[in-house]
């Protein structure tokens, strides 16, 4: 992430960072996911969770947009806020008799939402949460979904939401295509919870480092 953020300030032409990026974008919706499962409250995470999302509203603001208050993106913290949301809602309706239809139009929801109000990432983190939610233990259908989601949702995306021209669109595709790479360490994770420093680094990172980019791309350079 730190990568990418740099790449996006400092050389926006270079794909590499992107690629990058991408791949730690699959991680963090990995764990998201995890982190749903192994919390010992969901209520407090999606809580915790909305609290970084308006503390770091500004320093994205300012990183991406140059502007105290940007309304038309969203950081990536409401993201996985939300995605909080659409998990307990996937468990609220898992034991019905359409409960696979009713996922599915869960997902569509949020997905629809993240992209009419345009979330980081748009639709995707929804749907890549998902999956790595709901086929937590069906790994061969994460990877056959995840493919479709790079390869083909995301250049029609582009294609028909942002109207972009199709080799414009497919070279996006390809490009987060990249993220997939991540999948070497998610595929081989044991289940098991490695050393850490405290969750709240982890949280204020994300807007100290982007206030810190912003501050030197501004100031410094």
């Amino acid at each position: 992430m730190l990568i990418d953020h740099i790449g996006t300030a400092f050389f926006p032409t270079n794909f590499v960072f992107r690629i990058i990026g991408w791949c730690s974008f699959f991680i963090f919706c990995f764990l998201l996911a995890e982190g749903a499962v192994h919390t010992s409250s969901r209520v407090r995470y999606f809580i915790r969770l909305l609290v970084f999302a308006l503390v770091s509203f500004v320093p994205y603001s300012l990183f991406g947009f140059n502007v105290w208050f940007c309304t038309w993106q969203l950081n990536i913290f409401f993201v996985l806020s939300a995605s909080v949301l659409m998990i307990m809602l996937f468990d609220c309706v898992k034991n019905l008799k359409y409960s696979v239809p009713l996922q599915i139009l869960i997902l569509s929801v949020f997905a629809f939402i993240g992209a009419l109000l345009h979330f980081d990432y748009d639709f995707i983190g929804f749907v890549l949460v998902a999956i790595f939610y709901l086929l937590r233990s069906k790994k061969i259908m994460q990877v056959v979904c995840l493919f479709i989601t790079t390869l083909f949702l995301i250049p029609l995306f582009y294609h028909y939401y942002d109207n972009q021209d199709w080799f414009l669109s497919i070279l996006l595709g390809v490009v987060e295509s990249c993220g997939l790479v991540s999948l070497f360490f998610i595929l081989n994770y044991n289940g098991a919870r490695g050393k850490q420093l405290s969750k709240w680094f982890y949280y204020l990172f994300y807007p100290v480092h982007l206030l810190l980019i912003w501050i030197t791309k501004t100031y410094v350079i």
